[in-house]
Formats: C-alpha cells, structure tokens, sequence
C-alpha cells in the first residue's frame, strides 16, 4: 500500500474485499464524501483506490478508482461536495445539464445527465454530484444501463447517510 503522508492529498488504496487495510491516519486521507467501502460496494468493485482533494474552487472532492466493476471493466468515481447552495440553484444547475433527466426518491431532488454519466443530488443546503468514467480507454462507456444504476445505487447510499 502506497500511503501519504497525513494531511496531504495523496492516493491510498483500500481493499473492500475481506481484508480492509487502514490508513495511518484515517481521518486524514478518508473522503469525507463517501468511502471507498460504499463505492466498491456499489459499482461491484473489490479494490478501490481514493485520491482526496479539493475542485479548483475549493469543494471536496473524491477520486476512486477501481479495476474492475459491474460493468465490466475499471474506470474512475469522482464525488463533489457543495454547500451552502439553495434549491433555485440546483434548478440552474439542472437545466444548463442539457438531457438530464429527474431521478425520484434521491434526496430532495436529484437528476442524471447520460452524455457525461452524472448523478447530482440535493439535500438540505448540500449538492451532491457523483461522475463515473467506466471504459476501456478510447472506448464508449461499457454499459451506460449498469453504469446509470450504480450510480444512483451510490448516490442513494450517500444520501442515506446526510
């Protein structure tokens, strides 16, 4: 296991399989977001590896990457936090998302946008937006139906647990 130091944004894997290794200082190097734990669980995956860091904006942001999952194969979940926001701003949001279509029972309100394999949702103040890049390199998404619902199966965790 590759780990960083603590404090940094460093890439850590975590085996969701049988055998968890810890991080030397979890709360450090864990995504606040969701875990690795939920996003392996999720699209399928039994090793995933977290890259923790922020958007050019200063949001949370949460990088996993997995090598192989429901779909067949490895590819990319990223997780972005927003808060403070309000609910005309998700409505903006929404529809500058050309194709996205409302996703029911996730959050208050939620959308999916398939050109990009995007799931954003809104709880209370907080914006939730989940992205899969699940490819062979240079390919087409592999399997947009298993890769949509994976999607909304983590959101629906992470939203569960707001």
């Amino acid at each position: 296991m590759r780990s960083s130091p603590p404090g940094s944004a460093g890439p850590r894997s975590t085996s969701v399989g049988p055998a968890v290794e810890q991080p030397s200082n979890p709360a450090a190097e864990r995504c606040l977001i969701v875990s690795a734990g939920l996003v392996g669980q999720a699209f399928g995956a039994d090793s995933v590896m977290e890259t923790v860091g922020t958007t050019p904006l200063g949001r949370p942001q949460c990088t996993f990457t997995m090598r192989k999952t429901n779909a067949g194969p490895g590819g990319q979940v990223t997780a972005v936090r927003t808060t403070h926001s309000s609910a005309r701003a998700f409505r903006q949001i929404q529809a500058a998302n050309s194709g996205a279509n409302p996703v029911p029972r996730l959050g208050d309100r939620a959308f999916y946008v398939p050109r990009t394999s995007t799931v954003q949702f809104q709880r209370g103040s907080t914006i939730i937006m989940i992205a899969a890049t699940i490819r062979v390199p240079g390919a087409p998404v592999a399997k947009p139906a298993i890769v949509r619902g994976d999607l909304i199966k983590l959101a629906r965790l992470v939203a569960a647990q707001m």
